[in-house]
């Protein structure tokens, strides 16, 4: 983690396949502060640029970053 930059892997696939990283919400808002980001999706070649709450607020077809707390391995 850098001041401007955060780096993170994905640890697992679900069975929707929606993918969850090692990045936590308190990382990502402190890095972040609140300014526009972009994740690179490479496999897709797609971007994410925005956060949502819950997932019935993303439109069909659309990368999203949803943080979750009630997720464990």
């Amino acid at each position: 983690m850098e001041a401007n930059y955060v780096q993170g892997t994905v640890i697992h696939i679900d069975r929707y396949g929606n993918l969850i990283t090692n990045i936590d919400e308190r990382t990502f808002k402190d890095v972040g502060r609140d300014r526009p980001f972009r994740i690179p999706l490479r496999a897709s070649r797609m971007d994410v640029t925005r956060i949502h709450t819950s997932y019935s607020e993303v439109p069909s077809g659309e990368r999203v970053w949803h943080c979750s707390t009630t997720w464990a391995s």
